[in-house]
């Protein structure tokens, strides 16, 4: 195709687009004014919707969430995540949601069972404007993974999408597949039995489009495991070196235990760790914790846990973050977060940090 031939069919594609857009605008029949809105000072949002082809879709299934909405399961949700409105696309592609709140939302279009998109949206207070949208609804992506219970009975669960209607239910194997529109999501493991908290897999999860990807082993322990000391110790040492990709590495090999046989002093240094995950929290007789040189970028809040930890020396990382649930370590006397990523922490972890290591700040890497 010749440049001019190229600039003319861009310039006929956009000519397009506007034409639809203006049709939209002033011939959208599928208009919902959202549940709970407030009206007055409030956004509207407009939406076209095409396939990868440009071709419209019609009748599409749209659904408009708080991006903290979870799908309520046994009832364990809090009642502020409720749904907020659904509609189709029309006859245009089409579809307006009027008196939007003030916040942060999730529109998810399906268009069947095979295409989805989901557009994340922000809603302005005092803003009457209506701001106009596109959408391309794409194949359906997949996440996958196992969950691995000990110290404790097997239960049934669930995986919910923070912002989705979507859940996927694990299997007695322990294995889960949940399809969602391609985009950036945190999901939430959800046990039915109280032995067990619900709680995020903090890491974000991006996948595009027609693909799959496994996040890999979610253990969980209990909130009171009925596992005996050392086995208990054992079998959480065991999943932290798994989870990070050491499946030949002997458990004997980092840890040190006391005349009890209860593992006291773990030492995970210049391995390649990345996450500590939430079983760390299991390890109530550590007192030392040494994870010194590695590729750590992620710490889970169920480090609060070891109540009994003295020494935690996490220095030389890629940590950007800590959770505020290690502000509650009371025993320990010595820490170490030198050569780090640490920056805009909340209030309480900087003072925590201040406390703990002064100057800490000017020893983190930009």
């Amino acid at each position: 195709m010749k440049p001019l031939d190229i600039i003319g069919f861009l310039g006929s594609v956009l000519l397009l687009g506007a034409v639809l857009v203006v049709l939209c605008v002033f011939s959208c029949t599928h208009t919902i004014s959202v549940t709970g809105g407030t009206g007055a000072g409030n956004p509207a949002v407009l939406c076209f919707v095409t396939d990868s082809t440009g071709a419209i879709v019609r009748n599409a299934v749209v659904k408009l969430r708080r991006a903290d909405y979870l799908t309520n399961i046994t009832q364990v949700l809090p009642k502020r995540m409720v749904s907020i409105s659904d509609t189709l696309t029309d006859d245009y592609g089409c579809f307006r949601f009027d008196s939007v709140d003030t916040g942060y939302y999730c529109i998810e279009v399906n268009a069947g069972d095979t295409l989805a998109a989901m557009i994340r949206y922000r809603a302005v207070i005092g803003d009457t404007s209506t701001d106009t949208l596109f959408a391309i609804v794409r194949a359906f992506a997949t996440i996958t993974g196992t969950v691995m219970y000990f110290g404790g009975p097997t239960t049934q669960a669930f995986i919910t999408a923070y912002g989705l209607d979507r859940v996927a239910k694990v299997t007695q194997e322990g294995n889960f597949a949940i399809r969602i529109p391609e985009g950036t999501y945190i999901l939430r493991l959800i046990p039915v039995q109280t032995t067990y908290n619900a709680f995020d897999i903090p890491s974000p999860i991006t996948i595009s489009a027609g693909s799959t990807i496994s996040i890999g082993t979610i253990a969980v322990l209990p909130l009171e495991p009925t596992c005996q000391g050392w086995e208990c110790d054992s079998v959480i040492v065991r999943v932290i070196l798994d989870s990070n990709g050491l499946t030949t590495t002997p458990v004997a090999s980092v840890s040190y235990r006391d005349s009890t046989g209860r593992l006291f002093h773990l030492r995970l240094n210049d391995l390649p760790i990345t996450k500590l995950p939430n079983v760390i929290g299991g390890l109530s007789a550590l007192t030392n914790f040494e994870c010194e040189r590695t590729k750590l970028v992620e710490i889970s809040p169920q480090i609060g846990r070891l109540t009994q930890l003295t020494t935690l020396e996490i220095n030389d990382n890629e940590l950007t973050n800590l959770p505020i649930e290690i502000t509650g370590l009371n025993n320990l006397t010595t820490l170490d977060v030198h050569n780090n990523r640490l920056a805009n922490l909340p209030a309480v972890v900087v003072a925590w940090l201040d406390k703990m290591q002064p100057g800490w700040q000017d020893m983190q890497r930009p």
